[in-house]
């Protein structure tokens, strides 16, 4: 039984490629864009959600222990929100009420990344996020004008973040560039 089970775990390693090398640290940029929207009984209230357009920017450092899976961490700045919009009936006329948030969080994503084939990956793991700052910008359009007032809601979000995430990526162009869709 001893026998086979050493068996069993060779093959098993060189099955999955594994190759003793000295694994190097390699840190690259991480700069992309996200659309985001907001969920929840308050946002659903507040109109038809138009999407963020948000980015992120940061520093990923990466190692690969075996071939086709990478452990990486990040520390990345992002900026997200979403934008609600509700069209009002008034004796004037019609009036178009908008709301964007925006929230800027400080993330330290740690995961791993498997390649399926050489452009198709798979990554997944787990996050933390600080929030930095929330704002709340609310646009009223009428035949009378424009009214913009933003105000800061920090304090109306929770301030620590965490979570699981999981997605799927193509990378192209060398590699340089990457398109994936995550859920977290």
């Amino acid at each position: 039984m001893k026998h086979t089970r050493s068996i069993f775990f060779g093959l098993l390693f060189f099955f999955l490629g594994f190759q003793p090398t000295q694994a190097q640290i390699k840190f690259e940029p991480n700069v992309g864009i996200n659309l985001g929207v907001m969920s929840g009984n308050l946002f659903s209230s507040m109109g038809t959600s138009q999407g963020y357009l948000g980015y992120q920017a940061g520093v990923k450092a990466s190692i690969t222990m075996i071939p086709f899976v990478d452990l990486h961490a990040e520390l990345v700045y992002t900026r997200s929100g979403d934008t609600r919009e509700v069209e009002l009936q008034s004796v004037s006329g019609n009036e178009f009420n908008s709301n964007q948030f925006a929230l800027s969080y400080f993330s330290l994503p740690f995961g791993a990344t498997y390649s399926l084939t050489r452009s198709l990956k798979i990554t997944g793991g787990l996050y933390g996020s600080i929030l930095s700052s929330a704002s709340l910008t609310s646009t009223r359009r009428n035949a009378s004008g424009t009214t913009e007032v933003k105000n800061s809601v920090t304090s109306e979000f929770e301030t620590v973040d965490y979570g699981a995430f999981l997605g799927v990526g193509l990378s192209f162009f060398l590699s340089i560039c990457s398109f994936g869709i995550l859920t977290g």
